[in-house]
């Protein structure tokens, strides 16, 4: 079991004449990122050449997938998060969100009553978490934003849609 590269995907973002965007997936058939890069302004030519949009942003990701796929175990639903608060580093009062899906037991204050929905800031596995969108961590929350100091989490709930 291993996470192994299934190749790249170009993903642009276009505007139309109100600021509105939409974002388009497109999965490239190159294996070789430099050759990917190429393709990648063929594919943003032809683009122009039938779309009014224009092009606000385009990122180049190679995707990697699991191969050897096994479900988690019970108890893990895609629609259940814990949604954290923080400060927006340099922002005064700003403050900012992040997320952690399916979260485990533990990163809770308990687990029934209403600690089942509060989550536990001062767990270490919660504190390294946050720590990875501070200055010193590796990744950014919202556009771009560095996270400051850790307010709170709740659990949510979000609906599922289709089927």
């Amino acid at each position: 079991m291993a996470l192994v590269s299934n190749g790249f995907e170009l993903g642009v973002t276009l505007l139309d004449n109100s600021g509105n965007d939409t974002t388009l997936s497109i999965a490239m058939r190159e294996t070789v990122y430099a050759t990917v890069v190429t393709d990648v302004a063929t594919v943003l030519a032809a683009l122009a050449a039938v779309s009014g949009g224009e092009v606000a942003s385009y990122r180049i990701t190679q995707v990697f997938m699991e191969d050897a796929l096994s479900l988690p175990t019970v108890g893990f639903q895609a629609e259940v998060s814990a949604s954290l608060t923080t400060f927006i580093e340099d922002a005064g009062t700003k403050k900012g969100n992040f997320r952690i899906p399916m979260p485990l037991p533990v990163v809770f204050v308990a687990t029934i009553g209403a600690g089942a929905n509060v989550v536990n800031t001062a767990l270490q596995a919660v504190l390294d978490y946050h720590a990875l969108f501070t200055t010193a961590g590796v990744a950014n929350i919202s556009d771009g934003e560095i996270a400051g100091g850790l307010l709170a989490g709740v659990r949510v709930t979000r609906a599922k849609r289709g089927g």
